[in-house]
């Protein structure tokens, strides 16, 4: 298989290296395009968002993603490539450009605190990367520069939504936030349940963006885990509550059904590493439900209008709050899926 475009790499790694866009290979899969943008010396990100520019003028979208927790720079250019089958593939899908910000994971299960800290250390350099979308290309008009950032989204995964909270709190702290991401996605959540309380440090995350969509799941086990070594309830684990700031721009979805059905009754292949858990932590690539619920978020569709959700009706949630949902499980949508089903990274 070759897979094109699926990077560039870009962001705060001690791994990185400057080259230009070419071919790598690895991988069993085969052979894949590739790029990696080296930390810039001046907190300039021109050259990369000006490639991206000419690139996107294929019509197409672009996803930024953030990583999660313990992810060497080899896993990290598997799930590149594995993001882009699950995402850029499917012709009812919008995105056609992935970008990777890569910050430096020690890539260890046991370094978790480490790969914390990296998380702020790297929180500058993805906000100076925020700020030069709205700085370059320098020739662009208000509206043209607005139908480009129309098309910029934003999808992070279990601590990777640590480094969205480190870096929207700075630069809220540095005055000059504004929006950037059509659409925010947060999997598996590893921050605090009460992030999105008044003064919690995620508020700022609907100024970035014009929807920001959370899922969450009681039966993350790796959260559970994680909720005992943080002494604190997780967000991926809780979802709203009610004390959650009311904003129309936050879609809270219950993930819980599709990932225990995942687990139960589909065939994964020979390796099974997350068998031993109750639920998929890394649900965005491994729950077929949950990755045609994206791609039908990807394509901006109104949220009380993708299939295969229900509203959710919380206890103590006000009439007011009309973005709670619940995914249903389809045991219809395996067949469809069925060759995505092997890929454990």
């Amino acid at each position: 298989m070759r897979v094109k475009h699926a990077g560039p790499f870009f962001g705060h790694d001690k791994a990185t290296h400057p080259v230009a866009w070419g071919a790598m290979s690895g991988l069993d899969s085969g052979q894949f395009d590739y790029a990696i943008h080296k930390k810039p010396e001046q907190d300039d990100y021109q050259s990369l968002i000006e490639d991206l520019y000419e690139r996107m003028k294929d019509g197409k979208e672009l996803m930024v993603y953030l990583h999660g927790y313990s992810h060497s720079f080899n896993k990290l250019i598997g799930n590149v490539e594995l993001f882009h089958r699950l995402y850029i593939d499917p012709p009812q899908s919008t995105i056609g450009h992935l970008l990777t910000f890569s910050w430096p994971s020690a890539g260890n299960f046991w370094q978790y605190h480490y790969d914390r800290e990296m998380c702020t250390a790297s929180a500058h350099q993805l906000m100076a990367f925020a700020r030069d979308l709205h700085k370059y290309p320098t020739h662009l008009t208000d509206s043209e520069r607005a139908e480009f950032l129309s098309r910029v989204n934003l999808a992070a995964g279990s601590m990777g939504v640590f480094l969205l909270q480190e870096f929207a709190q700075l630069w809220a702290q540095e005055g000059d936030i504004r929006p950037t991401f059509n659409e925010v996605v947060q999997a598996g959540s590893d921050v605090p349940f009460d992030v999105y309380h008044v003064k919690g440090p995620m508020t700022s995350v609907p100024r970035l963006a014009r929807r920001v969509h959370i899922y969450h799941s009681q039966k993350d086990n790796l959260l559970h885990r994680s909720r005992i070594v943080n002494r604190i309830n997780r967000l991926g684990l809780s979802g709203w509550d009610k004390d959650t700031i009311d904003s129309d721009k936050l879609v809270f979805v219950d993930c819980l059904e599709p990932t225990v059905y995942t687990l139960r009754d589909r065939m994964y292949g020979k390796q099974r590493a997350e068998r031993t858990y109750h639920t998929l932590h890394n649900y965005m690539e491994r729950c077929p439900e949950i990755m045609e619920d994206i791609i039908e978020i990807l394509r901006h569709e109104p949220e009380h209008g993708i299939k295969g959700r229900v509203k959710n009706s919380v206890l103590g949630a006000p009439k007011t709050q009309g973005n709670l949902y619940k995914l249903l499980a389809q045991p219809d949508i395996t067949e469809r899926h069925k060759n995505d089903y092997p890929v454990w990274l």
